[in-house]
């Protein structure tokens, strides 16, 4: 019998969008990013950074809770200063979500991360955000008579503290992973090229906080 030869029929590539379908339904992390766009490594590995910087002062903000009366000044110090560093993981975040959405292609070739993280996101961003106001605001309250401000504070801790937990622990094997290749680039990483714009705007960062802090800590000798 002669046999009959099917012609043969490329292979479709699969549009990015059902690329990152795929791997926002897989692990609870961000997806490997290895021979990523420069720009999509880049903004990973400064969020990244800058997530492992917080998590040392935060760390420190944290043991100081634990005694506020008697460390005052620190708790207020750190706090202060926490907000150089917060604002550029907020803007770090907030940039690589409007450019998926906006349908940029090395970011939808990216993927957004699993779906609960995203869901995550707002309420996470909205409580950091109350919690550094509320501190700023008690800068200014008389201690004796804290109020509002005081009250705002603890809620929003108690809210930040809960969801945060979730957020360090899903993030926390990619943060230390992207740090490192930030700290040690690979051989050809193209990433690298802009690694010293990377580290000076993390440095600027906190420059920023520890002038607010600087600045603000007068305004806070009441508590003191």
């Amino acid at each position: 019998m002669t046999s009959v030869h099917q012609p043969h029929r490329p292979t479709r590539p699969r549009p990015p969008a059902a690329i990152a379908g795929d791997r926002s339904r897989g692990s609870p992390a961000a997806p490997t990013i290895e021979g990523a766009d420069p720009g999509v490594a880049g903004n990973d590995r400064v969020t990244s950074a800058t997530g492992l910087v917080l998590s040392v002062l935060l760390l420190i903000e944290g043991a100081t809770v634990l005694d506020v009366r008697g460390m005052i000044t620190l708790h207020l110090y750190v706090g202060l200063l926490l907000l150089g560093p917060i604002t550029l993981k907020i803007a770090a975040t907030i940039y690589r979500f409007a450019r998926y959405y906006q349908h940029s292609t090395p970011y939808v070739r990216r993927g957004p991360p699993h779906l609960a993280l995203r869901l995550l996101g707002p309420p996470l961003i909205l409580a950091t955000i109350t919690l550094m106001i509320s501190g700023v605001g008690l800068v200014y309250t008389n201690p004796a008579h804290p109020g509002f401000w005081l009250n705002l504070h603890q809620v929003s801790f108690v809210i930040w503290v809960a969801l945060i937990g979730i957020h360090v622990l899903a993030h926390l094997r990619h943060t230390l992973t992207q740090s490192w290749r930030e700290l040690r680039p690979a051989p050809g990483d193209t990433a690298a090229r802009r690694r010293t714009a990377r580290v000076l705007t993390l440095a600027i960062a906190l420059a920023a906080g520890i002038a607010t802090a600087c600045a603000l800590m007068p305004a806070a000798s009441a508590w003191r």
